[in-house]
């Protein structure tokens, strides 16, 4: 008996609302676009996938280099890709994917690059000198 995708994501509904980063291939294409030179993507090879992006809140990042991640003869597709939660793409620092040449193989590996984040150091208390004059300045400082 064929356990539904659905099914199998609410048993870990509680892990969905967390930062997910996911990369990988996913032996599977999302859109028309996604090859070229074989059969035509149906709407029935990407309802499942499209269905599990949809129920996880997850997008797919952009990719720089090259397009397609498989390649097998003359037929080219994309199937490896890196996914992130709306939730990592609002509190993680920006990153790229980059899909990388198939030196050995008929994969090309994928590999993201995570900016840097700059902290900014909080601005260090200044006191002006002229404060201790004013009258009730100690008062203020005794009551705080």
């Amino acid at each position: 008996m064929e356990v539904s995708c659905e099914r199998k994501l609410s048993e870990h509904e509680e892990h969905l609302t967390r930062l997910w980063l996911i990369i990988g291939d996913f032996n599977v294409v999302l859109d028309m676009n996604d090859r070229s030179n074989g059969s035509k993507v149906h709407e029935s090879e990407t309802r499942d996938f499209r269905r599990f992006l949809e129920i996880c809140g997850m997008i797919e990042l952009q990719t720089t280099s090259r397009y397609f991640t498989w390649i097998n003869n003359h037929i080219y597709s994309k199937i490896d890709r890196a996914l992130a939660t709306t939730q990592w793409m609002n509190l993680m620092p920006p990153l790229r994917v980059y899909v990388m040449d198939p030196y050995f193989s008929d994969r090309t590996p994928v590999s993201i690059e995570i900016d840097k984040v700059s902290y900014t150091r909080k601005k260090l208390l200044r006191f002006l000198n002229c404060l201790a004059d004013h009258l009730g300045f100690e008062q203020v400082v005794k009551n705080s």
